[in-house]
């Protein structure tokens, strides 16, 4: 467009914001941050998430006015890197409670009740209030060599174990329910060939859940 009073036609007004995202026109355009990038990288990996959300909050303050590029790195390594840190205390959680509500023959108590879950040749008894459904229940805790003359095959036959156990827990094993399932249960290094010192239990299951204490 010519200039009607003549003259060369003067140049645009400065633009009174600025350049778009900080950047002024001259020189190099902005870098993308590497902070950033290593935020998004580092967030989705198990071991370093709570490192990416510390270099999330790093790379939002470096890219803050377009400074540098990669903001959208920062942002999405902050927020991923969150979830996988709730992730892993939720999970740290449920697996401290699961360990809490398992028993085992080093620490087991007469009298108390439990849930028996079996996978493959393993038997898992878990806690169970005795006044709630539950399939069995702790009937002896002791060592193995409270037992004096244990048979061969008190490990797999469960006559020999119903035999052993019935005789320590005396003569209340009289009023127990006659379709119960009588077992011994060692910690698992103990289990191939128990020492005398070796912590065991008796307990017994029912095929019908039962919703009081035994003892």
């Amino acid at each position: 467009m010519s200039n009607p009073y003549g003259g060369a036609t003067p140049p645009p007004p400065p633009n009174p914001y600025g350049a778009p995202h900080g950047y002024d026109g001259g020189g190099e355009p902005p870098k993308t941050d590497g902070v950033s990038v290593a935020s998004l990288v580092l967030s989705v990996l198990c071991c370093t998430a709570l490192i990416g959300v510390i270099l999330g909050f790093v790379g939002l303050s470096r890219t803050k006015g377009g400074q540098r590029k990669g903001r959208g790195f920062a942002i999405g390594g902050l927020v991923v890197g969150l979830l996988v840190v709730l992730l892993q205390i939720g999970g740290g959680v449920a697996i401290v409670l699961i360990r809490q509500s398992m028993v085992s023959p080093s620490d087991a108590e007469v009298g108390q009740c439990v849930n028996v879950t079996t996978s493959d040749d393993n038997i898992f008894l878990r806690k169970k209030d005795c006044s709630e459904e539950h399939d069995g229940e702790v009937v002896y805790v002791g060592k193995w060599g409270d037992v004096p003359t244990p048979p061969a095959t008190v490990t797999t036959d469960e006559e020999a174990q119903k035999a052993v156990c019935s005789a320590l827990v005396g003569a209340k094993a009289a009023t127990f329910p006659k379709d119960l399932s009588w077992k011994i249960a060692f910690d698992e290094d103990d289990a191939d060939d128990p020492a005398a010192s070796d912590p065991f239990i008796c307990y017994v299951e029912s095929d019908a859940k039962l919703d009081e204490s035994l003892l």
